[in-house]
């Protein structure tokens, strides 16, 4: 009987361990199962893909539109310039232009007294007008910096004798080379100072009056200003 009774409860106490590691077996995988769940229901986001860096500087304005340093350097602009010291000269200086990438072009037409510092003669009132273009490759594009070109252009000459009104004319052409460097100043308007160094043919000298004006050496030195407006 004892050894029944003692067969029985090593059976039952067999019996309650087995289901004590079972419930313990269920309860782990009952807690494990929500953060499977949690895990597939929520995957992981993917790294976000690299942005290429846009050619594209940031916008600007030219005239009243906004435009980028590509799309500027793909299309032709058109400009107007004016020459401020010919005007306080007695004259006048317009020049029409176009850029497209770093070029620029433009055809002019000048003219002005010249001041009595430069012909170095009292006696004698000498003004020009004539027509001209130029050529220039803009260092950093169309925009503001630096630039250098060639130019050339043909004026008539008129000499007056100041005490007897006699007058005398004729025609010089030049050649030269010009750096300068252009400020955009507001949408579309900039200031650009340069100096010109070249050659003039054609001069000759002036005898009227009594009087002589000597011939130039036809050395071309210039510096200006121009002042310009350049259109979207």
């Amino acid at each position: 009987m004892n050894e029944t009774y003692q067969s029985l409860s090593r059976s039952i106490s067999r019996y309650s361990y087995a289901v004590a590691i079972s419930a313990l077996a269920m309860t782990a995988l009952v807690h494990a199962q929500p953060a499977q769940a949690d895990e597939l229901a929520v995957p992981e986001a993917p790294a976000p893909a690299a942005i290429s860096q846009p050619r594209d500087d940031s916008p600007h304005f030219v005239g009243t539109q906004p435009v980028t340093r590509w799309n500027e350097r793909l299309a032709p602009h058109l400009d107007f310039e004016v020459d401020p010291l010919a005007f306080a000269a007695k004259g006048f200086s317009l020049h029409a232009g176009i850029r497209w990438h770093h070029f620029r072009a433009d055809l002019g037409v000048f003219g002005m007294e010249m001041p009595g510092f430069l012909t170095k003669n009292d006696e004698f009132t000498t003004r020009f007008a004539g027509f001209g273009a130029k050529l220039d490759y803009r260092l950093f594009g169309g925009g503001d910096g630096p630039f250098v070109g060639i130019s050339a252009g043909r004026a008539r000459v008129e000499t007056v004798h100041n005490d007897t009104s006699l007058s005398a004319s004729h025609h010089e052409y030049d050649v030269s080379a010009r750096i300068g460097y252009q400020f955009d100043i507001f949408r579309g308007f900039y200031a650009a100072p340069w100096v010109g160094l070249g050659y003039k043919f054609g001069g000759r000298e002036v005898a009227l009056g009594g009087d002589t004006l000597e011939k130039g050496s036809g050395v071309l030195v210039f510096p200006t200003i121009h002042l310009g407006y350049r259109f979207p």
